[in-house]
């Protein structure tokens, strides 16, 4: 049994390996009998029908075609109805349409600048239907504000109007303030935003209002050149002149310079930086001028534009106009002269030169021919302006001639300058002249506020291309020279006048204490100084007693160092010449010494005004010696009076 069992595993054993091993191939067994057949399989799983009959046929193309002939039509249906329906809403033939909406707008058709605008707007549905969510949305232009004084410019604004029945009208009211340059038109662009009961399409419609500007507040223009060359000095010129029937207040200008631009000076110097002055309160025909100097510096051919903006100050931003009610804008192209010009002041090259009245002045003008091609017939004529120039203290180089008349120094061929007569390219030359500036007070009384010389120096000649083509150029550049003002301290000191009565010895008396007044005087010429302050001290041996007059006079008094400090403020010009001079008095007490026995003992220390001159700019100042008990103001006090004496 165990030996017929084991033969069976075994055989299942060989079963399994060959079965499941990785040679194993499976052989068919043919049964003996049977024939092998062959069977042919189609590819897919569509089963063949059989042929249809030719009537079936044309049942099927008949159902096809109708099938195509509706699909057709309905496009062409659809496409007709969208057509139809837009033409009819856009032309008005249909039950609602925006054509048969009237917007109406009447105002007048020109206004002045700073004046109030007034719109009236109309709206009427002349539709069978109601409009919904009506919207009536106002396009401002540039330079529109809600009132005169208003800071924030108006540029959009949307009104509900609601549900528009039909044959209802609605009417806005549309108020505004214009400003801008005179003689432009503005438009204003009222646009209707709705949509149709029933409908879910917003429609719209635009109505344009257009108002000319007849007039600015204040009338705004720039006096600049046409063509400068590169760093070459010039002088813009600007006008305002009020054009409101009110007091324009609180109004600033602003100049926006290219890049390029270098600020030289101005009059009147700007109230912030270099480009922003306060112009202030204008009535109405006042006039202001402001004069600005620069140079520029660029390509040859390059444009540089200028822009000024003139309105009411802003509120917030103190560099910034808040109300424009004016702007002008101009261009200068730069080119290279033919003709440099260079101008010295005292050996000095500098836009703008600061001098003291009645000093010598040294103009070197210096020329040098930029040119490719020769001049001929070169002139430089020199125009002298202001009314504190000496005419008789002119005096131009050899080669020159005054002209006394125009205040004109020429130099020409004709004058005796043959150099200018053929300038060959890049030859240079100088010409020169000398002069003297008269008193800031004349004999008369009369005063020269903020004097200044101005110096226009205008070359030019002719020059003739290959072809024979003559042409005459000519090159300007100016020099202005700024006189400071003379600010004087004139101290005194007194004891038998006076605002004080004094009492002590005269001559004073060792260890016994003498009173003396102090009177501390400024005067002024020319320009207006301010802060003025003066300084001075009190020796060890001297008292401040402490009374002042006037008492409402600014002065102190420092125990510490003994230091007198009198803040004077402003001092305006004429001052002491023909306006009352500036004037301080105060008390002060001598204890001499033993020690100071036969001597004139000094009473205060040096004196010292000064002050910043608001024309030039520059710092002044002047120093007097102390005083001491030699009283050579006082006309009671005698010269035996002032020596220290025992008994």
């Amino acid at each position: 049994m165990n030996l017929m069992q084991e033969k069976k595993d075994e055989k299942i054993r060989e079963l399994k390996k060959r079965l499941y091993g990785k040679g194993f191939k499976e052989k068919p067994e043919r049964i003996a009998g049977f024939k092998k057949k062959e069977y042919r399989v189609k590819e897919g799983w569509m089963s063949e029908e059989p042929p249809m009959s030719p009537v079936k046929k044309i049942k099927i193309i008949k159902r096809h075609a109708t099938i195509k002939r509706v699909l057709i039509a309905s496009i062409v249906f659809f496409i007709v109805a969208s057509v139809s329906a837009v033409y009819m809403i856009r032309s008005g033939s249909n039950i609602f349409s925006l054509k048969n909406v009237d917007i109406m707008i009447t105002g007048p058709v020109s206004v002045n600048g700073g004046e109030e605008l007034t719109l009236d707007v109309s709206i009427t549905n002349r539709n069978e239907t109601v409009m919904e969510f009506a919207n009536l949305i106002i396009e401002y232009p540039e330079g529109s504000y809600k009132t005169f004084d208003s800071q924030k410019e108006l540029t959009r604004a949307r009104e509900s109007l609601g549900r528009i029945n039909p044959n209802e009208t609605v009417n806005k009211t549309v108020s505004l303030v214009l400003f801008g340059s005179g003689n432009t038109k503005k438009e204003i662009s009222f646009t209707l935003e709705s949509r149709f009961e029933g409908s879910s399409a917003t429609l719209d419609k635009i109505e344009l209002y257009e108002v000319a500007l007849a007039s600015s507040p204040v009338n705004l223009s720039m006096g600049i050149p046409e063509e400068i060359g590169i760093k070459q000095e010039f002088e813009i010129i600007i006008n305002l002149e009020s054009n409101s029937n009110n007091t324009l207040s609180n109004l600033i200008l602003k100049v926006d310079y290219p890049f390029g631009f270098t600020f030289s000076g101005a009059s009147p110097e700007p109230a912030q930086g270099k480009n922003i002055w306060e112009i202030g309160d204008m009535p109405k025909a006042d006039k202001r001028v402001i004069k600005i100097r620069g140079t520029v510096d660029g390509q040859e051919n390059e444009e540089k534009i200028f822009a000024v903006y003139t309105g009411l100050k802003h509120s917030k931003d103190e560099d910034a106009v808040g109300t424009i009610y004016n702007s002008v804008s101009e261009q200068i192209v730069i080119t290279k002269p033919f003709l440099g010009l260079k101008v010295l002041v005292n050996g000095t090259e500098t836009p703008e030169y600061i001098s003291r009245s009645k000093k010598s002045l040294r103009f070197d003008v210096l020329w040098s021919s930029n040119s490719f091609i020769k001049i001929t017939d070169g002139i430089i004529e020199v125009k002298l302006s202001g009314d504190i120039v000496d005419r008789f203290s002119v005096s131009p180089d050899k080669g020159g001639f005054y002209k006394s008349l125009d205040g004109t120094i020429v130099w020409n061929d004709r004058t005796g300058e043959n150099k200018l007569s053929v300038i060959e390219p890049g030859e240079n030359g100088r010409v020169g002249f000398t002069l003297q500036s008269l008193p800031l007070v004349d004999k008369k009384g009369r005063v020269f506020t903020n004097p200044e010389i101005a110096i226009s120096i205008n070359a030019s000649g002719n020059q003739v291309t290959d072809v024979g083509v003559s042409s005459r150029l000519s090159t300007f550049v100016s020099k202005k020279v700024k006189l400071e003002s003379n600010l004087e301290i004139v101290p005194r000191a007194v004891y038998y006048t006076g605002p004080f009565s004094n009492t002590g010895p005269l001559p004073p008396k060792a260890d016994e204490e003498t009173t003396y007044t102090i009177i501390l005087s400024v005067i002024n010429t020319s320009n207006s100084v301010s802060p003025v302050v003066v300084k001075t001290n009190l020796p060890t041996y001297m008292r401040w007693l402490g009374t002042v007059s006037p008492s409402e006079e600014d002065i102190s008094f420092n125990e510490v160092g003994g230091e007198i400090i009198w803040n004077v403020g402003t001092v305006v010009p004429g001052t002491g010449f023909v306006k009352s001079a500036r004037e301080v008095a105060f008390q002060v007490g001598l204890i001499p010494s033993i020690s100071q026995r036969g001597r004139i003992p000094s009473i205060t220390g040096e004196i010292i005004v000064s002050g910043k001159d608001t024309f030039t700019g520059t710092t002044l100042k002047d120093k007097k010696k102390g005083l001491n008990t030699n009283l050579s103001t006082d006309p009671s006090f005698s010269i035996n009076q002032a020596p220290v004496r025992t008994k």
